[in-house]
């Protein structure tokens, strides 16, 4: 059961930017309008701006597209209503503050995951997704081999969703893989944008890289055993006011340019994100969504430039495909293959 204030955050979203009435809310939740007000008060401390005028009543400002947790359950509450794929994890998560969180400011939505790791312990038996974290902007957001994921306020998601799997959890690319394929789809639905993803953890919009995925493990205090995956995500949903910064102002872009913003979009895109992992998650064959992953990768038929990590040393060799494991297959100039489990590839132009 929802409570009053977020029941009357529905009411004054679906009001689309229009004025209603306190009496005309309290009647339809056959609360009293003192209710109502406590309800606004409460909304507006969380950082709602709600406008009040005599004789016309409560209006909900679209703009900013500001990221809170009651907006983010209301779109949930919709993909539930909607009976979409496992609903009553849905359901936990719009009603249980601990199973979703989001945050102005952190460091590491990943980090703040790996801090609530104990949720993952209480499903040992279960795939199930524990918790999600979600931050308006990154102090030290991370991104692969230790580099800094740039986390502007206002202009993107980060989001670090805690899993347990049934199986031993086993870091490996199909998290990684399943988040790409997950976003991609979610991006699609409420932007019609086409994403492409460039193994094993980036998407790409435009010839710009508009997300990164980094795939964690949780470990027990008690036995320093694997006790869960944390998947993080940054998508950079609009292009910051001062741009990005000049290291990678060239590769970075974003879904939408500068000065542009749409009601909402944030927070639909947070719920449309965790309902299409859900939906892959737990499918009956999880591996399914590989052939998708495959056709949405743009590196199959190109030449590329393998890194060994060391800045040192560099290998040549044509993307032959994708293969069960994720792995990209490559064939060197000296007819050489190779399956590799990880890395980092760029398409080398001519």
């Amino acid at each position: 059961m929802k409570s009053t204030k977020e029941q009357v955050l529905q009411i004054l979203t679906d009001a689309a930017g229009s004025y209603i009435s306190g009496q005309e809310i309290a009647k339809q939740l056959y609360v009293t309008r003192a209710s109502v007000w406590k309800a606004i008060r409460a909304l507006r401390l969380d950082g709602h701006r709600i406008e009040a005028v005599t004789n016309k009543g409560y209006r909900l400002h679209a703009d900013p597209d500001s990221l809170t947790r009651e907006r983010i359950a209301i779109f949930l509450d919709r993909y539930v209503d909607n009976k979409e794929p496992a609903p009553e994890e849905l359901h936990v998560l719009i009603q249980d503050p601990e199973r979703l969180q989001v945050f102005e400011t952190v460091a590491s939505t990943n980090t703040i995951a790996a801090g609530i790791s104990g949720l993952s312990m209480e499903d040992t038996n279960e795939n199930r997704l524990c918790a999600v974290v979600i931050a308006d902007r990154q102090t030290a957001g991370r991104g692969r081999r230790g580099r800094d994921f740039y986390s502007p306020k206002g202009s993107g998601i980060y989001m670090s969703l805690l899993v347990h799997p049934k199986e031993n959890a086993q870091l490996s690319t199909g998290f990684t893989c399943m988040m790409a394929v997950a976003a991609s789809r979610a991006i699609a639905k409420i932007l019609d944008l086409q994403i492409g993803i460039k193994w094993v953890n980036d998407l790409f919009c435009q010839g710009k890289k508009v997300a990164g995925i980094l795939t964690e493990g949780s470990v027990s205090v008690e036995d320093n055993s694997v006790s869960g995956v944390i998947i993080g995500i940054g998508i950079n949903v609009y292009a910051p006011e001062d741009g990005f910064p000049k290291d990678i102002e060239t590769v970075a872009g974003s879904l939408l340019p500068a000065g542009m913003a749409e009601t909402d979009l944030r927070n639909r895109l947070c719920a449309a994100v965790i309902t299409e992992f859900l939906r892959i998650f737990h499918a009956d064959d999880p591996s399914a969504f590989l052939e998708e992953y495959r056709s949405r990768s743009f590196l199959t038929g190109q030449y590329v430039r393998i890194n060994d990590f060391s800045g040192r040393a560099y290998k040549y060799a044509l993307v032959e495909g994708i293969d069960d494991a994720f792995h990209l297959c490559v064939r060197y100039d000296n007819g050489e293959k190779e399956a590799l489990s990880s890395g980092e590839v760029s398409v080398v132009r001519y």
